[in-house]
């Protein structure tokens, strides 16, 4: 294991880890606030509970899953004649093997009740049946930077505390357990930055970027 808490399994092919690093902890906060920077806030929260589908507890197929419901939010979203450009940050926790992602996504106020009802459908198609009604949960983003305190709370403890987030382990994903849409990514991010609207980079030293 690594200071980040990162591991490499037996077979030296699949990349397990425990917490959220740096890097991919950046992008997530300069992703949030370039959407809300260029009109494309993150405003509905949603979670997926896989323990209550047939995917169960399996990070692998859960990471799979996950990427194929992505993919039908984008087919959507970029409608013929309504498009939306697709816009999200995602987080996987498994804590006490209940695994789960969190996936917060800008979704216009006229189609967030279409939204809301494909959900259901998106998530039989990626994960297989569904056991509960409990398995999706919607609600409204209130604060942005609340938004980022919960999300990131399974940050490593140096970085959580530069942030002043409290650090609450989230469990072992195999995988990438966080992410982002590309158009808020670090690439969009230097774009806009050399625009000269978005705010410039901030030297960001931690415990963990010394060991």
């Amino acid at each position: 294991m690594d200071t980040t808490g990162s591991v490499i399994n037996e077979e030296g092919r699949h990349r397990w880890n425990d917490m959220i690093r740096q890097i991919p902890s950046r992008n997530f906060h300069l992703g949030i606030r370039l959407a809300r920077k260029i009109g494309l806030g993150l405003n509905v929260f949603v979670t997926f509970n896989f323990a209550l589908t047939s995917v169960d507890v399996n990070p692998v197929r859960a990471g799979k899953a996950f990427a194929h419901l992505r993919a039908a939010f984008c087919r959507w979203a970029r409608r013929k004649g309504d498009v939306v450009p697709p816009t999200f940050v995602w987080v996987f926790e498994n804590p006490s093997d209940c695994l789960h992602v969190h996936w917060v996504v800008h979704v216009p106020k006229e189609r967030q009740r279409d939204f809301k009802a494909n959900l259901s459908k998106w998530l039989e198609d990626a994960a297989g049946e569904v056991y509960s009604d409990k398995a999706i949960k919607v609600k409204p983003v209130r604060s942005d930077e609340g938004l980022k305190a919960y999300l990131l709370k399974g940050l490593h403890p140096s970085i959580a505390k530069v942030f002043g987030i409290q650090h609450v382990y989230q469990g072992r994903f195999w995988g990438r357990r966080i992410g982002h849409s590309k158009n808020i990514g670090p690439v969009q991010v230097k774009k806009w930055r050399d625009l000269g609207v978005f705010p410039p980079a901030k030297r960001w030293i931690t415990a963990a970027s010394n060991t």
